[in-house]
């Protein structure tokens, strides 16, 4: 009860209540019930592992390509050996079938010689009656300097485009080096594309690991919001008002007429 400028006023409360449509509400319960079961049922992971391991023939060809890059290739062994001897000069003077090829072109020669040139020279000489006299003698000691400067210039020759040749063929080796050493890195990089697959593989557990333990860290809070988000919605509710009427004077005959003109004004 309250006073202002010599009136009363009466204050009255008021409830209304809004439900949803009658035939939608079994449903509404049963849409309820489902979420609240949903909500008390855990979800479940994937239960097997969520990455492939290698095959047998991956692990094969793995383990093969590891102990090819570990030991490395025989024939690059092989060429790397060559070329190293060749640019160090083992066979600038090592050619064994040198002094071979040497010796029959020269025995050739010594035997031309003394087959042919010596006997023409007493040939020469005894026709004419003059053998063993100083014309012979020089004539002999001539051819003889010439045999000399013969095999000296076929040694010359053999022994000096022998040398010629293997200078020129270290020349070519050294333009192959560079890649005859990186034949060793090419071993060094299959070893490293084994190990990264390994690692990959290994990372593929290690992230199905961790997406477990996420699922498991986060399970309970998914769980809420998709329930709070299942029953949520505008399916009804109350509404509180309140309405002054006042007082006439006290009198409680103008207080029970105006509060019935009141009443009769709700219903029109």
């Amino acid at each position: 009860m309250s006073s202002s400028g010599g009136k009363d006023k009466a204050t009255s409360t008021s409830n209304q209540v809004s439900e949803p449509w009658g035939p939608q509400q079994p449903y509404i319960q049963h849409a309820f019930q489902q979420a609240q079961a949903l909500y008390n049922k855990p979800r479940e992971y994937f239960p097997n592992l969520a990455a492939t391991p290698f095959s047998p023939q991956t692990e094969m060809g793995m383990n093969l390509t590891e102990n090819r890059a570990l030991m490395g290739s025989p024939v690059n062994q092989g060429a790397q050996q060559l070329a190293t001897d060749t640019l160090g000069g083992d066979y600038l003077q090592g050619n064994p079938y040198l002094d071979q090829m040497y010796d029959r072109g020269a025995g050739a020669i010594t035997r031309n010689f003394k087959d042919a040139v010596l006997p023409n020279i007493d040939s020469q000489f005894a026709g004419k009656g003059r053998y063993g006299s100083d014309l012979w003698a020089n004539q002999k000691d001539t051819a003889m300097d010439n045999l000399g400067r013969q095999l000296e210039g076929y040694a010359t020759n053999l022994y000096g485009q022998n040398y010629d040749q293997e200078r020129n063929r270290q020349m070519q080796t050294m333009s192959m080096a560079p890649n005859l050493a990186a034949q060793d890195y090419m071993d060094f990089g299959q070893l490293m594309n084994v190990g990264g697959m390994v690692e990959g593989k290994g990372q593929e557990f290690l992230g199905d690991q961790i997406s477990r333990y996420n699922f498991g860290q986060g399970e309970r809070d998914e769980a809420l919001a998709r329930y709070m988000a299942a029953i949520g919605g505008n399916y009804g509710g109350v509404s509180t008002g309140t309405q002054s009427q006042p007082m006439y004077g006290g009198n409680p005959l103008i207080d029970a007429l105006g509060l019935g003109l009141a009443g009769a004004g709700l219903f029109l």
